[in-house]
């Protein structure tokens, strides 16, 4: 039986045009996480934020939260180049690219990567299910967790 992996989100990564590049030639020091399937959170502060994302306090400041069911890294670069190109490929990230255009801040990034030790990534196609399963619970638990605290979703998890 496997056992329900603990919900710990990475601590906040400021992200911007550079980040995505590194992002894109796997040079950000987390890369190795980023192979993996998980859930990734944006949110827009105008200073860097101290904490971990709390499930049990998640800031006001988050836009969107996301699942990416393949590896992280690739759905991270849809989201980038919709939010810093504005092409297709990632509608949160348009959304967000258009709510932040004219506000003092920046996009900061956290997220949960459904890492196994000990496993390659291919693994999961052996628990195709449970991940998927997983992964969709877990995004939905964040998402709840967010509307609980202030009362609507992100916005743009509002479409």
């Amino acid at each position: 039986m496997i056992k329900r992996p603990k919900l710990i989100f990475s601590a906040w990564h400021k992200w911007d045009a550079e980040m995505a590049h590194r992002l894109t030639r796997k040079q950000l020091p987390f890369s190795d996480e980023l192979e993996w399937p998980g859930i990734y959170v944006w949110a827009w502060f105008n200073e860097s934020p101290n904490d971990r994302l709390s499930l049990l306090k998640p800031p006001r400041e988050i836009l969107y939260i996301g699942e990416a069911k393949r590896p992280l890294r690739e759905r991270l670069n849809q989201f980038s180049l919709s939010y810093f190109s504005s092409i297709k490929g990632h509608d949160g990230g348009l959304r967000v690219s258009n709510m932040t255009k004219q506000k003092d801040g920046h996009l900061y990034l956290s997220y949960f990567s459904l890492r196994m030790d000990n496993e390659p990534p291919d693994f999961l196609k052996d628990i195709y299910h449970w991940s998927r399963a997983f992964l969709h619970y877990a995004e939905r638990l964040v998402i709840w967790q967010y509307v609980r605290r202030w009362g609507r979703r992100p916005d743009a998890n509002n479409t």
